[in-house]
């Protein structure tokens, strides 16, 4: 009788966790909304009667700043998430280039913010062999030399959580034992190196960690740090050596906006994370959000190698 009361008193306490969350939920995903909205209207604001005020406006700029705003929260309560629906968005948004130069400012800067405010809670031996492991993908795929398109960077980047559904997760090593961390290195540091995100794989490699969940997010935070600079080293060497030069289609300024919009949100959804969020209410919606968006980039980015 005192474990069913429990029980049940465990379950409205989830309950009204989860409806206190709900408006930021909603917040966020009408934020993300708002940005490809903006985007659209950026394509088409030539043909359509927007109005003089719109005129003025680069909503393609808007755009950008909404998605920013909205994935970094997520990324504030879910760790690397927020991040890998930041990539798509912006890499479906802006040429390759500027994507991938964008996502890194914004990503190392939210993710050193988040590790600075939770460095207490990151556990550095982790972050340790995890970059080196990060460091050997990178010299190996610098050594081949390939450079993925639109399309292959979404197959990346989606393609992970699906696959690693069909693997048991007994057969992973966890991120508590070397070979997990080694592991998550160079798996994780391919996908990150190659325009795509580690998340999913990331998140296999924490399944069975015995780190709490504010651990967990500051250990990714410290981990990605290093993935981050990777991926925008790898990009902009291949940019430089195949043009002599670096291009970006959108001004400095939009950058250091993006910049303090993300660290912004980034902590407000560290607060959403540490006072209204359980431990499995994490982990279910950390799984959602994961899988829908893979669905969504796999089947863009084989339609984009497609045509």
């Amino acid at each position: 009788m005192a474990a069913e009361h429990f029980e049940a008193r465990g379950a409205k306490i989830e309950q009204a966790r989860y409806l206190r969350w709900r408006p930021w939920l909603l917040i966020s995903i009408a934020m993300v909304l708002v940005g490809g909205v903006s985007a659209i209207a950026s394509a088409y604001r030539d043909v359509l009667d927007v109005g003089e005020i719109a005129r003025r406006v680069d909503w393609l700029v808007v755009g950008v700043l909404g998605l920013v705003a909205a994935t970094s929260f997520l990324s504030g309560i879910f760790g690397m998430v927020g991040g890998m629906i930041l990539i798509g968005a912006l890499v479906l948004l802006l040429d390759l280039t500027t994507a991938m130069l964008l996502i890194t400012a914004v990503l190392l800067a939210t993710n050193v913010w988040r590790l600075a405010t939770w460095s207490k809670h990151a556990c550095w031996p982790v972050i340790g062999v995890v970059t080196c492991g990060g460091l050997i993908a990178f010299a190996a795929l610098r050594y081949t030399g390939f450079v993925p398109t639109k399309g292959w960077v979404l197959v990346i980047l989606g393609a992970p959580p699906l696959l690693i559904n069909l693997i048991p997760a007994s057969l992973w090593p966890s991120i508590d034992r070397l070979a997990g961390q080694a592991g998550c290195g160079l798996v994780a540091g391919v996908a990150q190196v190659m325009g795509g995100s580690g998340a999913a794989i990331t998140e296999i490699f924490f399944q069975k960690s015995r780190l709490s969940r504010v651990e967990i997010v500051a250990t990714k935070a410290g981990l990605n740090v290093p993935l981050q600079l990777l991926r925008g080293a790898y990009f902009g060497l291949a940019t430089y050596t195949a043009s002599g030069t670096i291009e970006c289609s959108l001004p400095l300024w939009v950058f250091g906006a993006a910049i303090a919009v993300g660290i912004a949100a980034t902590t407000a959804g560290g607060y959403v994370l540490k006072h209204w969020f359980s431990d499995r209410g994490f982990l279910a919606w950390n799984w959602r959000f994961s899988n829908v968006s893979s669905v969504f980039f796999v089947t863009h980015g084989v339609w984009l190698l497609t045509i």
